[in-house]
């Protein structure tokens, strides 16, 4: 966590972890956009852990699946229903880290 000004965070035990929404990856005001790592919508806590690199670097590959199965539906990318997607599709990167490991 990249938190400035004093404030922190509860420390996470050891295997818990968090989620982040995939509505944060979209906008509410501009249709058919979707935002990543930095530019996500969090409070300030939040925030702060998203904007490191693992963390945008994984909202930047669901922002990038989602716009991709968007095109592919003809849809607009705030239209889409995250947990809708097969599993299989909403994990492109950590999918092929599993499939090396086997």
């Amino acid at each position: 966590m990249d938190i400035h000004g004093g404030k922190n965070g509860t420390p996470l035990k050891k295997g818990e972890y968090y989620e982040i929404s995939f509505r944060t990856l979209i906008t509410n005001e501009i249709g058919n956009l979707a935002v990543a790592g930095r530019c996500a919508g969090a409070d300030f806590e939040l925030n702060a852990s998203m904007r490191i690199q693992p963390t945008c670097i994984a909202t930047g590959e669901a922002a990038g699946i989602a716009s991709a199965w968007s095109t592919a539906h003809g849809i607009p990318v705030n239209e889409v229903k995250w947990d809708e997607l097969p599993p299989e599709v909403r994990n492109y990167v950590s999918g092929q880290n599993k499939r090396r490991t086997k």
